[in-house]
């Protein structure tokens, strides 16, 4: 069975938020190897109206770190290789609509099944919103 490992979280009609925003992480692959390896979450976060500010943070399992970033849309703020903990990224401006990018991760040998947490954080007329992510991977 093809396990689809993603998320879609928030759609949220709020005052000065007059689309749907939410945002989508699809881990490829789905599966870890078992002598470790590196996993690519495919990112996007969907606003409609850029946000004045635009921001997402990644929690990583011990022992992972940060390999890198792809895409036209990338953030220009980002962590360094080789970081591990927690991911924070951030655009200078946002991206028209939409704000799809990639994130390499490298994990250990071992790893099991997984779930990496985090958030989108837009902001806009002085209001910020929160999209929680919540991405489960191998298993």
């Amino acid at each position: 069975m093809k396990r689809i490992l993603t998320l879609v979280l928030c759609s949220l009609v709020w005052s000065g938020w007059a689309r749907a925003e939410s945002v989508v992480v699809t881990p490829s692959p789905e599966s870890l190897a078992a002598g470790g390896g590196q996993l690519v979450l495919n990112v996007d976060i969907v606003y409609g109206e850029a946000p004045a500010a635009l921001g997402l943070s990644l929690g990583l399992p011990a022992e992972w770190s940060f390999a890198g970033t792809s895409g036209a849309a990338k953030p220009a703020i980002q962590p360094d290789a080789g970081t591990t903990g927690s991911l924070d990224f951030a655009w200078m401006t946002a991206p028209a609509d939409h704000a799809a990018f990639s994130i390499k991760v490298s994990y250990p040998a071992g790893t099991g099944a997984t779930t990496l947490r985090g958030k989108a954080i837009l902001r806009r007329d002085g209001k910020a919103l929160e999209l929680p992510i919540s991405v489960s991977v191998g298993g």
